[in-house]
């Protein structure tokens, strides 16, 4: 079994976070607050009144690694996969930054690279609202 398989593999057991082997129960760097959610056909649907402060931590069944939900200064909603473009690790939520703990790459809120070793922005959904909810589509 090669490097890149054998990450995968335990990644997929969940006992890979960040270069370490962690119990699972230790993997998250997403937020503790609960929020309301549901997801079909490929839309994750949230509460909109649930959404506080800079960053929302998402899990969807689609991916393995979480989605960050932030709001910019004009009031829009991004939406964007919390894998780490240079070599796959998850990031960290700080702040209005997400980081890598692998290498150090750093992105804002947008999913712009802002320090390497990553050269490719993260992966963005397209993110709409209504009066009650966000909609992400994760297709």
């Amino acid at each position: 079994m090669n490097d890149i398989s054998r990450r995968e593999a335990l990644q997929t057991l969940g006992v890979l976070c960040c270069g370490a082997l962690m119990p699972p129960a230790l993997m998250s760097c997403a937020s503790s607050k609960q929020v309301t959610q549901k997801e079909e056909a490929n839309v994750l649907t949230l509460l909109l009144d649930e959404y506080e402060g800079d960053t929302l931590i998402v899990k969807s069944k689609k991916y393995m690694y979480p989605i960050s939900v932030s709001r910019s200064e004009d009031g829009k909603f991004i939406a964007l996969l919390m894998q780490c473009t240079h070599k796959g690790c998850e990031l960290r939520s700080e702040g209005t930054y997400l980081v890598c703990p692998c290498h150090g790459s750093e992105f804002d809120s947008q999913g712009k690279v802002l320090n390497p070793p990553a050269d490719k922005p993260l992966r963005a959904f397209p993110v709409r609202t209504d009066e009650q909810y966000i909609y992400i589509d994760i297709s």
